[in-house]
């Protein structure tokens, strides 16, 4: 078994994790029926749901038909830039008000694409 696409297949299991992250949560709560259900039904299917679809995402990748692809390096400025503006902007929403904190959140994170 041959990873082609390495951007699917790391997405896939990291799909696969929050699922089975999810469904494990959910089973604290009492999960009820089908026709009455409880309060950990829905996130528990939800997070199943996910985990296979994550899956069947990382098995395309190593199919023969998948393109061949690599992950490239991670990019830490464009990370420091957008959540430093949403810190920024969650600190400045009292003093400023909503318009003018999202405004500046919005401008901030727009240089991130020019890095």
């Amino acid at each position: 078994m041959r990873i082609k696409n390495q951007q699917d297949f790391w997405s896939g299991i990291m799909f696969v994790l929050i699922g089975v992250g999810f469904a494990l949560g959910a089973t604290k709560y009492s999960m009820g029926t089908a026709a009455r259900m409880g309060p950990g039904y829905f996130p528990f299917w939800l997070g199943t749901c996910l985990a296979i679809l994550g899956a069947f995402v990382s098995l395309g990748a190593t199919s023969k038909k998948a393109e061949e692809t690599t992950v490239e390096k991670f990019d830490f400025p464009i990370v420091f830039i957008l959540l430093g503006s949403v810190v920024l902007c969650g600190l400045l929403m009292n003093y400023l008000g909503v318009y003018i904190s999202v405004f500046l959140l919005v401008f901030l994170s727009s240089f991130a694409s020019h890095v």
